[in-house]
């Protein structure tokens, strides 16, 4: 009779055991579609690989300076490279601007857990860092669909960067809109004055927002399963349904022994 236990015993949570992983591997299996929030990266073709180029580019610039706006190689690395000249040096502000626009791209989903910019930059600039001379570098989230736009970028260059550095920036959620098709706006604007005879360049690349979608709920049809913690109290009731028969029978054939 002990024997009898003891198998039976075993034997119980060997069933217990099986269904428990069971239940495990198939929240296993549903947890990424349950709670999915792999960042998604938009507009494409910001790494500037493509040929050709999916970015549009546009430069304009006064009289006295010029600007051009071209597609570079390091390698096998591609990067945008803006550069500006003033020509004559004469008293006056020789302003020039170029503007690197991508390509559309519409968001599908509910509001986003989370928006980033990201871009890597970097600079020549000594020839412009002076009295009311410089760069100003802005990015700009523009809203097709409600005809806005929203800035994600604005800041000074004061100084030169010989490598990439990456820059990232926070964007609010709500600036991203089910249904809505959107933007981005790259602007470099260069300024030189009191007579100043030079050059300079900014380079970009890997430009792009990355997007986190809100956790989404798994359904069948119009029915849905709730979140993950849900499916997994719930798989634990079945768990409960599974044992319970097996010790009542367990003990019945224990009882007539």
């Amino acid at each position: 009779m002990h024997l009898l236990r003891r198998f039976t015993a075993n034997a119980h949570a060997k069933a217990i055991f099986t269904t428990t992983a069971a239940l495990a591997t198939v929240a296993l299996v549903l947890a990424p579609s349950a709670l999915a929030t792999t960042p998604v990266v938009v507009p494409a073709g910001g790494d500037f690989e493509q040929t050709p180029l999916v970015y549009s580019t546009q430069a304009t610039c006064g009289l006295l300076c010029k600007i051009a706006v071209s597609r570079q190689a390091e390698g096998s690395n591609h990067y945008l490279h803006t550069e500006y000249e003033s020509l004559l040096g004469v008293i006056g502000t020789d302003a020039g601007t170029a503007t690197i626009t991508s390509p559309q791209f519409t968001w599908t989903k509910s509001t986003p857990s989370a928006v980033t910019f990201a871009i890597e930059r970097r600079g020549s600039l000594s020839d412009l860092i002076g009295i009311n001379s410089g760069v100003t570098f802005t990015v700009a989230l523009v809203d097709e669909t409600a005809s806005t736009t929203t800035s994600i970028v604005s800041e000074e260059l004061s100084s030169s960067q010989a490598t990439f550095a990456p820059l990232s920036v926070s964007v609010p959620v709500a600036d991203i809109a089910d249904g809505h098709t959107y933007r981005l706006a790259i602007g470099e604007s260069f300024r030189s004055l009191l007579g100043v005879v030079g050059s300079a360049s900014v380079d970009v690349d890997n430009a792009g927002l990355a997007i986190t979608p809100s956790p989404a709920t798994p359904s069948i049809g119009t029915t849905s399963l709730g979140t993950y913690q849900n499916l997994v109290l719930f798989g634990l009731f079945l768990l409960a349904l599974l044992i319970r028969p097996q010790g009542i029978a367990t003990r019945k054939a224990l009882a007539r022994r």
